[in-house]
């Protein structure tokens, strides 16, 4: 479930046929839903066990392969996004005698994050470019569970992680819509480029040794207005620079 098309209602998602790229999407316009059949690039992929020739591992080593899709808005756009997530752990080793042997079984042998960035959508089309491929690691075990942290960080995307026995494996989106759409450069009709700086609002804390955009001035506001000590999710203008085609 999600907000594929940004409209503010839930829509939902489901696979078509297993091993292949066939979606349905069904949108929801408050009355009912309109149906988009679409491939994203992504097949749907149910767990399996198998060799799969992980490097590190003898050919005898069988592996259960978890595929994990999770729906969320990872680039605060307004659109719902898709993280596909697939884990590998030893499932059993095929002994000499052509046993199998569980001894190392659910031991780590390589994961791998892939985003699915929904680029554009409405009640009709969507389409999803693979945009992250190289998040990896290789230290969690398997039934890892899906978790959305920020740290301490107030007013910004959330983070992906996965929890796995004792060990908590963030994974951060470079990508953010609110500071991708931030204007950056305005070209008048005289040529003249105006190219514009931000600064988060946020106390630099350097005194008079630096050139900061914002310092804090708490207690100054009455109820019912309120002071706003920082916010690393609001840009302010820090500053601007004018550069004609001969002249800087």
């Amino acid at each position: 479930m999600g907000d594929y098309n940004g409209d503010g209602k839930t829509d939902f998602l489901i696979p078509q046929v297993v091993n292949e790229d066939n979606w349905s999407f069904f949108m929801s316009n408050g009355l009912n839903f309109n149906t988009v059949n679409k491939p994203i690039g992504l097949n749907y992929v149910q767990n399996q066990t198998g060799y799969y020739g992980v490097v590190g591992f003898s050919y005898l080593t069988q592996s259960l392969v978890e595929n994990t899709y999770i729906p969320t808005d990872i680039n605060g756009d307004g659109k719902t996004d898709i993280i596909y997530n697939q884990n590998l752990t030893v499932e059993f080793e095929w002994d000499r005698d052509g046993n199998q042997d569980y001894t190392y079984q659910d031991t780590p042998q390589g994961n791998v994050l892939v985003l699915f960035e929904n680029q554009s959508s409405n009640s009709n089309n969507i389409s999803f470019t693979q945009t992250i491929t190289n998040c990896q690691s290789s230290d969690l075990k398997r039934n890892a569970i899906p978790v959305f942290t920020n740290n301490s960080t107030a007013s910004q995307i959330p983070q992906f992680s996965l929890l796995s026995n004792n060990l908590l494996r963030a994974f951060k989106s470079q990508k953010d819509n609110k500071t991708d759409m931030l204007l950056r450069e305005i070209i008048n009709g005289n040529v003249v480029k105006e190219t514009i700086t931000y600064k988060t609002l946020k106390n630099d804390n350097c005194g008079n040794y630096c050139n900061s955009v914002y310092n804090t001035s708490l207690n100054t506001a009455f109820y019912p207005n309120i002071d706003i000590g920082e916010t690393d999710g609001f840009h302010v203008v820090s500053k601007i620079e004018k550069q004609s085609k001969t002249v800087y």
